[in-house]
This record gives C-alpha cells, sequence and structure tokens, in this order.
C-alpha cells in the first residue's frame, strides 16, 4: 500500500518460491557446480562464503532476472526496484518521487545500476589490525567522490555488497545483465558485484542510504547458516563520518 500509495502505477511481481524442496522445480535453472554445492550445503546446514547459494537465493536470483527481462523487453529507461521487505529509512523525511526525479537528473550517462543501500557496500580489508584488534576496512566511496554529485562510484577492484533490496537499473545496464546471465552460479548480488569487478557493468551509489530491509520480515535466503561472519559495519562508518554529504529533505 506505502509503495502504491507513492506510485500508483507501480508493477508488482510475484517472487519464484524455490524454498524448501521446491528448489527442485529449478534444477535446470543453475549450474551444475553450484547445485552439487548447494545440496552439500544443505545436507551440512553449512556454507563457507556469502556468495553460496541456498534454497531462498536461487528464487531471488530468477525473480530479479524476470524484472530485467521485463525491462529489456518493454525497453524502459530507468526503473526503481525494491524487495518486498524494503521500507524507506525512518529517519528521512522526504518526497521520495521528487527524490528520485533529482537523482534521474543528476546520474551518469554511463549508469547500469545505481544503489539506493549505502550501508551493504564495502572493500576487502587492507589488511591492518587496530591496537584492539579491528580490521580497517577502505570504504568503497573513497574511490571516486565529486562533492557536487549526489552519487559515489566504488572501487571495482575488491568491491562486494550485500542486498539488492532497493535498485535503479537502466535499460542498458538490464541488457548487459542479460548478456552476462546463463544459469544461476552464485547469489545474485554476488553476480552483479562479480559484473562490476570485471569491469562488465557500471555501479554507481546514492551519498545517503535511503532504503532499508525490514527487519520484522525474516528473509528466506539466508537459510544456512555461514561459517565465516564478517564484521565491517562499525569501521566503515567511523570513517564514513568523516566525509562530508550532502544531505536532501524534500518535502
Amino acid at each position: 500500500k506505502a509503495i502504491l500509495n507513492l506510485f500508483p502505477s507501480a508493477k508488482f511481481f510475484e517472487a519464484i518460491d524455490t524454498r524448501g524442496f521446491n528448489v527442485l522445480d529449478y534444477k535446470d535453472k543453475v549450474q551444475e557446480d553450484s547445485w552439487e554445492a548447494l545440496k552439500i550445503a544443505n545436507e551440512k546446514n553449512i556454507r563457507n562464503y556469502h556468495h553460496s547459494l541456498t534454497n531462498g537465493s536461487v528464487g531471488c536470483f530468477l525473480s530479479h532476472i524476470e524484472i530485467v527481462k521485463h525491462i529489456v523487453a518493454n525497453k524502459i529507461p530507468y526503473s526503481l526496484v525494491l524487495e518486498d521487505d524494503c521500507i524507506i529509512r525512518p529517519q528521512w523525511n522526504i518526497d521520495l518521487p521528487k527524490f528520485l526525479d533529482h537523482i534521474l537528473d543528476d546520474i551518469p550517462l554511463d549508469l547500469d545500476l545505481y544503489f539506493l543501500n549505502l550501508s551493504s557496500f564495502f572493500v576487502e580489508t587492507i589488511g591492518f589490525n587496530t591496537e584492539d584488534g579491528l580490521k580497517i576496512f577502505n570504504p568503497p566511496w573513497a574511490y571516486y567522490m565529486d562533492e557536487s554529485k549526489q552519487w559515489v562510484k566504488p572501487d571495482n577492484k575488491n568491491f562486494q555488497f550485500f542486498q539488492v533490496h532497493s535498485v535503479i537499473i537502466s535499460y542498458e545496464g538490464a541488457v548487459k545483465i542479460l548478456q552476462n546471465f546463463t544459469k544461476v552460479k552464485m547469489q545474485y548480488d554476488s553476480f552483479l558485484a562479480n559484473l562490476y569487478r570485471k569491469g562488465k557493468i557500471n555501479i554507481y551509489i546514492n551519498r545517503n542510504q535511503i532504503f532499508i530491509q525490514n527487519q520484522l520480515n525474516k528473509s528466506s535466503i539466508d537459510t544456512i547458516k555461514k561459517v565465516k561472519n564478517i564484521f565491517f559495519f562499525e569501521e566503515i562508518f567511523l570513517q564514513f563520518r568523516q566525509v562530508k554529504c550532502r544531505d536532501f529533505s524534500l518535502t
């Protein structure tokens, strides 16, 4: 209802449900070695990396691909894609349609993907420990920043991010995604990050986090626990506070 109030013409897509045994119906959509790894992960209820598949992540990937196909088929210049558990960050009091219009007036011409969930991004550690043992991370927005712009461009050498709950996709970006997709090999966010690291798509990030995931809705993607937990948000935000950013409050 909240989305329809803001965007009466919004189109809703039914997600592909691959939870539990439903995933068996989509075996032919998953690369063979990734399918074998998924079977092992289910048997042991453990996975080593974020990019490793879970049953639910297969459906998430395929659901996003269906939206990307729709964008290409209808030649839509720019599309805002929101997952069903996505909400506007409570601290923000903005006129969202006007804010998005402002973004579209400011974005680079070579944009493929424009993310609105800033806190989900990071780059690899520089391998340095502080006195209390915490690793220091280079914030991705340190790669390219223009103080006159609302966006930043992350370093693509060690780039990674989590979550794709709020992203603007250009028609050109959607075409590139489909050109590089054959079967599901990894989680969708890791797939996009991998394309960016290889220079196959252009990603920009909004300076401010506009959308977050509603924590009241438990995700069905990360149903297999991970061996390796990465703790980086606190260090990133400590550095982020030192970066001068513009605040927008369009009412």
